[in-house]
């Protein structure tokens, strides 16, 4: 009897540590996994591109291609509010519109009208007494494409004489994707 106790501690104990699947064989992968995400070898990189979902599992075709976005491809924005050094502070959200359709080779991938969020990043006042410029700089952070946010990069700012900064509602600004991200056609 004691040796019947010993074979089924030492069963369980394989079952527990998945000694089943470790001997079963391997399974094909799933319809709806990812493709593996490719290393990147830029260290300043925030994360590997992103990539849209898969075309779906129920035996319908995919009705858009994809294409990359890549690193450093125009973005040109208009500033959607009026900022003024006067009233901005440092971290006050600022909203953009995209002016023109973002294109890979033919394939238009963001249409005109796209929004984009951003904030001010320095915003100093016109101080009566001093002799320092008033300034405003801006950064959009990413525009919002369906469930994708493209990165941006770059950043806009003005500094005048002894009047407030102002930016009009409309001002155009050109900033960059700031990393590659595959997106599928609008």
């Amino acid at each position: 009897m004691k040796d019947k106790s010993k074979l089924v501690l030492v069963v369980l104990t394989l079952i527990a540590c998945g000694w089943p699947s470790a001997y079963s064989q391997p399974r094909e992968p799933q319809a709806s996994q990812q493709p593996p995400q490719s290393t990147n070898s830029n260290p300043n990189a925030a994360s590997a591109p992103q990539r849209p979902s898969p075309p779906p599992a129920n035996g319908q075709k995919a009705t858009h291609a994809t294409a990359l976005l890549s690193e450093g491809t125009d973005v040109n924005l208009a500033i959607d509010q009026d900022l003024s050094s006067k009233t901005a502070q440092e971290g006050d959200p600022v909203e953009f519109v995209l002016t023109e359709d973002i294109r890979v080779g033919d394939l238009v991938v963001v249409r005109a009208g796209a929004r984009g969020v951003g904030e001010v990043t320095n915003a100093e006042k016109r101080e009566w007494f001093s002799e320092d410029k008033p300034e405003l700089s801006i950064r959009p952070d990413y525009l919002k494409v369906g469930s994708f946010k493209i990165r941006l990069r770059g950043t806009y700012g003005v500094a005048k004489g002894r009047k407030d900064v102002k930016i009009k509602k409309g001002q155009r600004v050109t900033v960059h994707v700031a990393q590659d991200i595959y997106l599928p056609a609008a």
